[in-house]
Formats: C-alpha cells, structure tokens, sequence
C-alpha cells in the first residue's frame, strides 16, 4: 500500500496529497493522463534526458539479473525520475479514470515510449509473450477485457505531439507496420527501440536467457522507477499551480506561460471557450519548431516567440518592457475585461501579428515597394529594435502613399546612421517614442508619415540624430 501524506504550499495555500509509486502503480489499472494544452511540447531530447535514463535502466537491470533471491530484488533501492502533479478529472462511474498532468508530462510520456520500446523489442523474440503482455497492460487501457474504444493510450499528450504518439503506440500494440516518424516524438521511440534491442541482443549473446533478460528489464522500469507524484485536491486550480510550479528560475519560455495563461483564461470566462478549438485555430502555430529557434548568443540568447511577445506587448502598452516581465505584462493586459470579453479576437489578432512579424523576418523578400527594400536593408544590418512600431503600423489602415513613405523615412533613418557608425543602444527608446508619436485620429493625405518624419527631424543629438 503507498503512503499518502499531505502539505501545503504556503505561498498559493494549496492542499495536495503526496505519494511515490511506481511506474506500475501508476500505469496498470484502466486510466488516461491527459496532458492539457497549455503544455508545452514534447522537447526532451538524446544527451540530457533520453541517454541518463536509459543508463539508470541498464544498471538496475543488470543488477537484478545477478540477484538470486527476491529479497535481494526487494531491497533494491528505487530510481527516482522527479515529480509529477496530478488532478483526478473523472466523471462518476467514468471508466478508465482520467487524469490532467499539470507538471511531469515529459516524464510520462516518456516512459510510455520506452515501454512501447520494449514491447516492440520483446516481439522479435519467441517465449516472451508474457513480458509483451505485461507491456501492454502499461501502456494501453483494457476495460472488461477488451481494448477500450474512445481512450486506448493510457497518455494522451496535446495536440501538437498526440498524433505521431498515437501512431506509435498503435503499431507496436497491433503489429502493423510502423508510418515513417519525424520530430522529438518519433526520435525518441528509435532511440529507446534501438537501445532495447542491442541490449538484449548483446546480452543473448554473452549466454543470457532472453527471458531473464526481458523479466529484469522490465523490473526495472516498472517496479524500480518511481515518481513523486502530487495529486491535487479536487477543486484546485490546476493551471494556476502549473504557473506557481514554474514562473520561477524555470526553463520554461515566456511564451509557454502565455499560453498557458490564455488557455486557463479560456476555461474560466461564463462563455466557457473550447480551449482545444482555441488552441488549434490561434495558438498552436507558436508551437511550430520555427517559434523555437534561438537567437542572440550566450546567455543572452532567446527564443524567437519571446522577442515577438515582447515586440507585441510593448507596441500595444508603447512603454519599455523588461526581458523577464513580458510574461507579467501580458498577463495584465489578458485580464483587461475588454480583453477578456473578446478573447478569441484578441488571440487571432495576436497570430495575425505573429504571421506578419515572421513574414517579413523570414521570407525571402524579392519585391521592389518600399516596405520589402526597407526590411531587406533593415535584416541585413541586423536591426530588430523597431519592431513594436512596425507592428503598431501594420494594425493601421492607411493609403499605400502614407505607408510607402513612412517606410521612406524609417529606411533613410537606420541606412544614414549605420553609414556614419551612429551607436544603435538608442533605437529601442527612439522605436517607443515614435510609436507614441503617431495621430490618434489622423488627417492630412500623409498624417502617420508626416509624424513619423516631423519626430525624427526634432531629434538633435547624435544618439538620436537624423543624419
């Protein structure tokens, strides 16, 4: 029996009770881990997860293959995999139990495909049968003995990851051929199979009993992994607690707790939001690897999604934000009740900006209008700091004249200062100062253009200066 003992996190007062099962514990009666959309993707990789596990495995599998009593099997002491925080979501007399993963779906899903690893491994070989078996009771859901219809896999990641998993998964239970894999879901699986498959191979034909050698790889990772796992109280505000879990000294990007913040908003409001719907239609394309990519270098580097965040929030707000609060200074103007009562609008105006802020950073700009010519001579000095007025222009519908000269005027600006080596420490403060400088409610044949170039002429020292 596990041992349950409660605490309290006494900066979010929230009621949790705490256990260590094992991976069997966890995964062999009929349940579903559903790993919301405000997680992130699934982004463990070979060197810094996928390698140490498999190295723990190997060792404790090994040890017990030179175990002779099962007391010595028994005193063995567990491998600890981190925490995992948990809420019971079922509905009464649902079956399987379902679960929301609020912290630790890494972990999971990664276990689940080192299972199926092993079940596909264990399938090359006559007599193993029951260590097949057993795999599929761990990874799959079996109700009054048949497989479940509507929930078969005992993890269900979000969106982005669930349909590689789920391919996965279905052709190693079913025996049918393995679709062609790509991204960190896929890679993962090849390099437990692999991994699986040369041990067992190598050990075969040191002497041992593949028997043996499927029973203690399988012990292993079923009854000497375990996790600390949390379960949440019902009632508790899951999403909140993944915020508390963390928003501090964390990995997490800022954008990942954006979304998360969206998605939980979405799930409160009285119009009760699809947040899967809202998901797939407006936030998941941050999710695309292109949102990913780092740049800057050493510790000052970031990823591309949080310097969009914080282009968009300071061209919204049109006041400096500091690198660690775009996630806080989102999170103000979301609970804006004008934001709120329009959700869905404001996260399609946010992809909106995010389509325009990669079109023009990405794209392979060919054409000869005034905007292409700008942004090409703007990538190739390296100037991203004018970016929150370039999105506050792009939300204005002006006349092609007004806006091909406020292009004009951006492009003699930054071009004349790079030629006569101006520093570019100002631009970020010059970028906010122009953006404010705009005409709220415009007049004239040219009235954004006019402000643009009236405010950069009044600037008069060199750090500001139009040359």
């Amino acid at each position: 029996m596990i041992a349950y003992r409660k605490f309290t996190i006494i900066t979010e007062g929230i009621s949790m009770e705490t256990a260590q099962p094992t991976i069997r514990v966890l995964f062999d009666s009929p349940r579903v881990y559903i790993i919301p959309n405000y997680q992130r993707t699934y982004v463990w990789n070979r060197y810094d997860q996928w390698e140490p596990l498999w190295f723990d495995v190997v060792n404790i599998a090994e040890q017990l293959m030179s175990f002779s009593e099962g007391s010595q099997i028994e005193a063995l002491k567990p491998h600890f995999l981190g925490a995992a925080v948990i809420k019971e979501v079922t509905r009464s007399g649902e079956e399987p139990r379902k679960f929301v993963v609020v912290d630790g779906q890494q972990r999971l899903t990664t276990i689940q495909l080192l299972l199926t690893a092993m079940g596909a491994s264990f399938g090359a070989y006559d007599g193993l049968r029951s260590q097949m078996d057993t795999v599929r009771s761990l990874t799959v859901n079996y109700v009054a003995g048949r497989l479940h219809d509507s929930e078969p896999d005992k993890v269900k990641p979000l969106a982005g990851d669930f349909l590689p998993f789920q391919q996965i998964l279905s052709a190693v239970n079913n025996g049918s051929e393995m679709p062609p894999q790509s991204g960190n879901i896929g890679r993962c699986y090849d390099f437990f199979s692999s991994r699986v498959s040369e041990w067992l191979s190598n050990k075969e034909k040191a002497g041992w009993q593949i028997e043996s050698l499927a029973k203690s790889l399988l012990i292993a990772v079923s009854d000497k992994l375990q996790v600390v796992a949390i379960w949440l109280v019902a009632g508790e505000n899951e999403s909140a607690i993944f915020e508390a879990l963390n928003a501090r000294g964390e990995p997490l990007s800022e954008w990942e707790k954006v979304k998360n913040s969206i998605l939980a908003k979405a799930g409160e409001l009285p119009q009760q939001i699809d947040q899967g719907k809202l998901y797939a239609e407006h936030l998941e394309y941050f999710d695309a690897p292109e949102w990913q990519r780092m740049i800057g270098r050493g510790r000052g580097s970031r990823r591309i999604s949080d310097l969009f965040l914080d282009y968009r929030l300071e061209s919204q707000i049109k006041q400096p934000v500091e690198e660690r609060r775009v996630y806080r200074g989102f999170r103000v103007e979301l609970d804006k009740p004008a934001n709120l009562n329009r959700l869905e609008s404001w996260c399609a105006e946010l992809k909106a900006d995010g389509r325009h802020f990669q079109y023009w950073e990405t794209e392979n700009l060919a054409g000869e209008d005034m905007e292409s010519i700008f942004h090409r001579r703007r990538r190739s000095l390296g100037v991203g700091a004018l970016w929150p007025l370039l999105l506050g222009l792009s939300r204005i519908e002006m006349e092609s004249g007004d806006r091909n000269r406020c292009f004009r005027a951006l492009d003699s600006f930054i071009f004349r200062r790079t030629i006569l080596g101006r520093q570019a420490r100002g631009m970020p403060g010059i970028t906010l100062s122009l953006l404010n400088a705009l005409p709220e409610s415009p007049s004239g044949e040219t009235p954004y253009s006019d402000a643009i170039i009236d405010h950069l002429t009044a600037f008069n020292n060199r750090s500001t200066d139009w040359p």
